[in-house]
């Protein structure tokens, strides 16, 4: 009976393991980055370079500044 309650938590933890191992998993922010790209936004002001981050089918990120490549699935 002594060795019931460890051998039952170590089941226990060793079951649980895997599902928390696929929670960590991270994915990236975007499925696209395209750098220094020429953006006409529409408003009738001039072009400019700037990074544009896709995810999906939707713009998600414009920025003059450069956006980090890392965060993307493709650059």
């Amino acid at each position: 009976m002594r060795f019931a309650v460890p051998t039952l938590i170590l089941t226990i933890l060793g079951l649980l393991y895997p599902s928390l191992a696929l929670g960590q998993r991270t994915t990236n922010d975007w499925d696209l980055l395209i750098r220094s790209g020429t953006v006409i936004d529409g408003s009738g002001g001039l072009a400019f370079r700037a990074d544009v981050a896709i995810q999906g089918d939707r713009i998600v990120a414009i920025s003059e500044a450069s956006l980090d490549p890392d965060r993307a699935d493709r650059v």
